[in-house]
């Protein structure tokens, strides 16, 4: 859906896992020469996936790497993963403090508010309505 909205490719990151949180290998699957990236992710944790990712896709040839994540969890060693990779702009809604990262990160995390998607949520459930009509085509600028 996304790439369809920005009228950009899909380039696929696929992780392959000997043993639960170790990555033991990373593939990209799509064409990333000179293009600016953005990944999109439901949650930023442990930033692991995220920044071999990141580097999987500059050593591939990606002009820069940009990426946005629901919820910015980042758990220890998130921050330091995300000071030393190669990302330009992480975007994060603020479901979870994003003070530390903040200070840590600085212009490079962006933290927007989710209050406007769930005060809308909660009206639509008060009011008997769809909750997914909030994300349809007709319901975005």
């Amino acid at each position: 859906n996304y790439a369809g909205h920005l009228g950009a490719d899909v380039v696929i990151a696929y992780k392959e896992r000997k043993k639960a949180n170790v990555i033991e290998e990373m593939f990209l699957i799509g064409d990333v020469e000179g293009k600016n990236v953005i990944l999109i992710d439901d949650m930023i944790d442990t930033a692991g996936t995220l920044t071999s990712a990141a580097e999987a896709l500059i050593s591939s040839g990606a002009q820069g790497v940009y990426v946005a994540a629901t919820h910015g969890i980042l758990s220890d060693p998130a921050i330091e993963r995300l000071k030393d990779a190669p990302i330009e702009r992480i975007l994060v809604t603020d479901t979870y403090d994003m003070s530390a990262a903040k200070a840590e990160l600085g212009d490079r995390l962006r933290v927007v508010s989710a209050a406007p998607i769930v005060g809308k949520a909660i009206l639509q459930i008060v009011r008997n309505g769809s909750v997914s009509s909030l994300f349809d085509d007709q319901n975005h600028g």
